[in-house]
């Protein structure tokens, strides 16, 4: 079931003491349908939770969103970017260091989960 894919995923190193870290990508759905993407889980070792976020221009002002919902429509991709969408790693229990891998699974609507592995790359390389 090769329906959904991701390419360019990535994880920005932390630096020692953080506590929240950003993961981009872009997700590409190759089915039919839509595909609601209602989550996304990390390893609970890393993080205390991963969540879809997106910035927002609010009144002039750059906000961060907590996104409940992603619709992603088929034959095309979501793009997650800085100043977009992205994914948030909150509650850091160790750094996330640059060589390492972090493993993801995107929960859709429909029941399906799909599991990806992100390299960590340090910010100099964005």
């Amino acid at each position: 079931n090769n329906t959904i894919s991701v390419t360019n995923g990535w994880v920005r190193a932390t630096p020692p003491g953080g506590r929240n870290a950003v993961a981009f990508l872009t997700l590409n759905n190759h089915g039919t349908t839509d595909k609601i993407l209602q989550g996304i889980q990390c390893d609970t070792q890393i993080a205390t939770r991963c969540e879809i976020h997106e910035h927002i221009n609010k009144e002039g002002k750059m906000r961060m969103q907590r996104v409940a919902e992603l619709n992603v429509p088929h034959m095309s991709t979501r793009l997650f970017a800085p100043g977009g969408y992205h994914i948030m790693l909150l509650g850091l229990t160790k750094p996330i260091v640059a060589g390492s891998t972090v493993e993801f699974t995107f929960i859709f609507a429909d029941q399906t989960q799909y599991h990806f592995k992100f390299p960590v790359k340090p910010v100099a390389q964005e």
